[in-house]
């Protein structure tokens, strides 16, 4: 029975078939030429994180510096009471409502008459 069907199908349109079959194909090329793409950007990235550009950055503790620098703020950061942080809540909210402008513009849709050509079978004798 499905035999017959594709039989069927293959009469309507006898090159249906292999147009569907060429473009599942191509799709499916694509997306493995991506997935390709995006493995050889790794290794590549790899590659150059393990080599000399990578190791720039490293400080005298073995240490990268972007690690330095977040150790060295974790250490000086102090606790911000709730009370301070009310208050810069409230001078940044402040500051937003004298100072900064809003979009005074509103969008509305009148409501009129039809005025295009191409609808105008009410005019001419069509009835509901």
């Amino acid at each position: 029975m499905l035999l017959e069907m594709i039989q069927n199908i293959n009469n309507l349109e006898p090159n249906g078939i292999k147009v569907a079959i060429s473009g599942i194909v191509t799709v499916f090329l694509g997306l493995i030429l991506i997935a390709l793409s995006i493995v050889i950007f790794n290794l590549i990235f790899k590659y150059l994180a393990n080599t000399g550009e990578g190791k720039k950055d490293k400080t005298e503790s073995g240490k990268s510096l972007g690690q330095e620098i977040e150790n060295a703020f974790l250490k000086t950061r102090k606790k911000v009471d709730d009370e301070t942080l009310i208050a810069i809540a409230t001078a940044l909210e402040l500051y937003q409502r004298l100072h900064v402008e809003t979009l005074q513009s509103k969008i509305t849709f009148k409501k009129g008459k039809q005025k295009s050509n191409w609808k105008m079978g009410y005019k001419f004798g069509h009835r509901n």
